[in-house]
């Protein structure tokens, strides 16, 4: 079972204990709580797609270089620590 029939299973499970009432009451918001979050879980995965569903073809690379030139420095700040002087208000 792959993990969007789960999240429908789930869901129909949650919404058939919320349909029956027979739940006692303070599970009713639980299980109220527990639809909206799968059924926003459900929508964000069918607004995004994976990489292999896409019709994007792949980046092709012949030099390793090439992705080494693009890498850039998270670390800006250290970086720039001992050659920019801050200028402190008097």
């Amino acid at each position: 079972m792959d993990i969007d029939a789960s999240i429908r299973h789930v869901l129909d499970w949650a919404n058939d204990k919320l349909e029956a009432q027979q739940e006692p009451p303070w599970a009713r918001p639980v299980y109220e709580q527990l639809t909206e979050a799968l059924a926003a879980i459900q929508d964000g995965r069918e607004a995004t797609t994976l990489l292999e569903d896409s019709q994007q073809l792949p980046l092709q690379l012949d030099d390793d270089r090439l992705l080494a030139e693009n890498i850039y420095p998270l670390d800006i700040a250290r970086l720039r620590r001992g050659t920019v002087k801050l200028q402190m208000p008097m």
